[in-house]
């Protein structure tokens, strides 16, 4: 029953609308009846997250609006209000540091979908006190933002989110729509006060960070290096409307999640894109840690306002690669081309439902700026001449959508039934891979050159004139076999962050950017496809610097730099590397001869909160650790603190790269010097440092500390002309 009123697709693609189907079905099956028997309880799944959390309801609820679900909507935005003994609605739930504007847009999209009066006036008792909750707590706050909060779930920030600012300002926005529709000018004018000034207030801070981080809008709003990328990613696009889609900051943001946070086509959950570019800047390693399956949609949605219809598609295929075989999405916990199992994280994962839905959904129709947008997105095999597709049911706050596209070689006849609750222009959008030559809708000529036409709401029939520029591939089926080559057969050097051949920035051919006596320099195109330029003097690239070619050799310290440029003009994010000069450090002679077989530790348990002076403390035990890694020691749950000494054999001369990975802070010493600085308090990171070395002996030191939560400490290193590896336990010596 549910089904055949809901929104229905035939793309000619039956992955895609097989995933729509079972996605629905798979929060459907999420909801829980409550003990009353009348209301529910909508959750994430039957597994991991069988409870209600609020950001990801807002989505589902959301969803079900616009697969044309309303009535399951209503019912699921119901969990969101508190009522007294007598039914009457009195407040919204609170439950998380950011939910006070996510509670409001669930209430506030559900209204605007359904323009129901009744409902309005039901949940409006509840605004009021929501709006000085409101005040309350900017008015906590030094800076006039929504108040710090601690490392939690998604963003793990420890001071201000962006994200509860985001969705503070959409909050507010629903809360006058709501207000004004019920008569309510007071309130209304109230929240459109307070989001003018809040707003004011943000984009302020947001300008003082986002002049460190070239424009980039990070997950907090203290530090551009700090946290995770999650709503950040949307660059305050979708849901939020804070920015229009081409603002510069906007544009930073996406084009540097998918430079630096993509991954097998796909988001990576970890340290913050920023920190991925600076890491690429200064030779450092980078660890994205884990795949995220619908963390892709903070970008992809903001993409699709962008108009940057390919990049959608190639997402849309990326994102189905990770589902599983009856189309469920994982949340997160498998590390890049490692293995497909998610462990504990159990699909399928109601969030990566609704927003797998809700992209599909607004890539055929989406309302925007008082317009309805048809086909912002199509995949060349969804209109293949000959073919059909289909949308039915797709709905939009100012009514109910279907249509169908008769695609030819030359061209296709769209027929369109609308069932209008409030007319709009309608925008046609044209497919990136057609060149439109005419447009007629009756009588009525358009002109074609802005790769859009706006139709009247009264349009029921386009006929389009057109001829193919281009067939690419982008299909599901292609998406896979690249997975499956890219997995199994690996080209050195390739681009692995995305699936679809990407204008992405070149690389070097060795990692190492310190040298000894001279330096071959070997660019490689990662993506296989564009031609490299390059500078040596620190100057940006353009076309008209020199093509790479064969090996460069250098001989004194200079910044590289280097694009791609495909032949239909799009261009890389640029890559830097710093090449310097290095002295050799000479080996060391001990006074007495080393034992073989790792490093000796000393272990503290203290009150331990930052790295701590060891000269201090007194050891609990101490041991040999064959590798360096604390696996190799006994160590209580959380906070503690680790030192470890000894000597690395470095079998030739040259240049060495050691790397710890750590949670919390870790440093490593190479003869008395610092390589590697990776302390602090954060997730579990990889950071690398190269020193030039004589063949020989070298002492080596470690320390770490953990401040609670996870813990880990790896060592690795590589030797010249070999790969990055663990250390063998006869490379190490006490």
């Amino acid at each position: 029953g549910i089904y055949a009123r809901a929104m229905d697709l035939d793309l000619n693609d039956p992955k895609v609308t097989d995933a729509v189907r079972a996605n629905l079905a798979y929060d459907l099956i999420a909801r829980d009846v409550d003990e009353d028997g009348t209301h529910f309880t909508q959750t994430v799944n039957k597994f991991q997250y069988h409870g209600f959390f609020m950001r990801d309801t807002s989505f589902i609820a959301h969803t079900y609006d616009l697969l044309n679900l309303q009535d399951v909507a209503g019912q699921t935005v119901d969990h969101y209000l508190i009522r007294d003994a007598s039914g009457t609605v009195t407040g919204l739930r609170h439950d998380s540091p950011d939910d006070w504007g996510q509670s409001l847009w669930a209430i506030g999209a559900h209204f605007r979908a359904t323009g129901d009066l009744a409902f309005a006036r039901e949940v409006h008792p509840a605004i009021p006190g929501h709006l000085d909750d409101f005040v309350t707590a900017i008015k906590s706050d030094p800076l006039g933002l929504w108040p710090v909060a601690g490392p939690y779930d998604n963003e793990l920030v420890n001071g201000h989110y962006t994200s509860h600012n985001l969705w503070a300002l959409l909050g507010l926005k629903e809360a006058e729509n709501l207000c004004r529709a019920v008569g309510d000018k007071a309130n209304a004018d109230r929240a459109h006060r307070y989001y003018v000034d809040f707003r004011k207030t943000f984009v302020n801070r947001l300008a003082q960070i986002t002049a460190k981080d070239d424009g980039y809008i990070p997950p907090g709003l203290d530090d551009p290096l700090a946290g995770h990328d999650w709503e950040n990613a949307s660059g305050g696009v979708y849901p939020f409307g804070v920015f229009p889609p081409f603002h510069p900051w906007v544009t930073a943001t996406v084009n540097m999640e998918r430079e630096y946070k993509y991954r097998e086509g796909i988001m990576t959950w970890g340290p913050n894109a920023w920190k991925g570019k600076v890491a690429a800047e200064t030779g450092q390693d980078y660890d994205p840690l884990f795949l995220h399956d619908y963390d892709t949609f903070q970008v992809t949605e903001t993409l699709l306002a962008r108009d940057e219809q390919q990049k959608v598609i190639e997402d849309l295929y990326s994102t189905l690669v990770h589902t599983s075989s009856t189309h469920a999405g994982f949340e997160t916990s498998i590390r890049p081309w490692s293995n497909r199992d998610p462990d504990g994280n159990f699909p399928p994962h109601g969030w990566f439902a609704a927003r797998y839905n809700e992209l599909v959904h607004n890539m055929l129709v989406r309302e925007f700026d008082g317009a309805v947008h048809l086909c912002s997105a199509l995949s060349p095999q969804w209109i293949a001449p000959g073919k059909t597709m289909t949308v039915e049911r797709a709905a939009t706050n100012s009514g109910v959508f279907s249509f169908t596209i008769h695609s030819t070689a030359t061209g296709a006849v769209i027929d369109i039934d609308p069932k209008w609750k409030k007319p709009l222009p309608m925008i046609l959008h044209f497919p990136w891979f057609v060149h439109v030559t005419s447009a007629r809708a009756g009588n009525e000529s358009f002109s074609t050159g802005k790769g859009e036409i706006e139709l009247k709401p009264t349009v029921r029939q386009v006929v389009l004139k057109w001829r193919w520029t281009s067939h690419p591939d982008l299909s599901y089926a292609r998406a896979v076999r690249i997975w499956l080559r890219k997995a199994y057969e690996p080209k050195p050097g390739e681009d692995m962050d995305h699936l679809f051949p990407t204008p992405t920035r070149p690389g070097l051919a060795e990692p190492e950017t310190q040298f000894a006596d001279r330096y071959e320099l070997r660019l490689t195109s990662r993506s296989g496809e564009g031609i490299v330029h390059y500078t040596l003097d620190g100057s940006t690239p353009t076309r008209r610097s020199p093509v790479f070619g064969k090996p460069v050799t250098i001989t004194k310290p200079c910044t590289v730099k280097a694009i791609e440029i495909w032949a239909d003009g799009r261009t890389s994010d640029v890559m830097i590397a710093k090449l310097t000069k290095a002295v050799y450090v000479p080996a060391v002679k001990p006074a007495e001869t080393p034992d073989p077989g790792g490093l000796a530790y000393q272990y503290y348990e203290a009150d331990i909160k930052a790295m701590p002076d060891f000269a201090s403390l007194t050891a609990t035990r101490s041991g040999v650790a064959p590798r360096g890694d604390l696996d190799d020691i006994q160590h209580r749950a959380e906070i503690f603190a680790v030192q470890e000494s000894g000597y690395v054999k470095a079998p030739t001369d040259g240049i060495y790269t050691f790397w710890t990975g750590s949670d919390d802070g870790s440093k490593l010493w190479i003869d008395g010097g610092l390589v590697v600085d990776n302390d602090g308090p954060h997730a579990y990171q990889e950071i690398q440092g190269e020193i030039a070395l004589k063949a020989g002996l070298h002492t080596i030191r470690v320390a770490y500390w953990d401040s609670g939560g996870a813990n880990y400490l790896r060592l690795f290193w590589k030797q010249p002309g070999s790969k990055k590896e663990h250390f063998s336990p006869d490379a190490l010596l006490h």
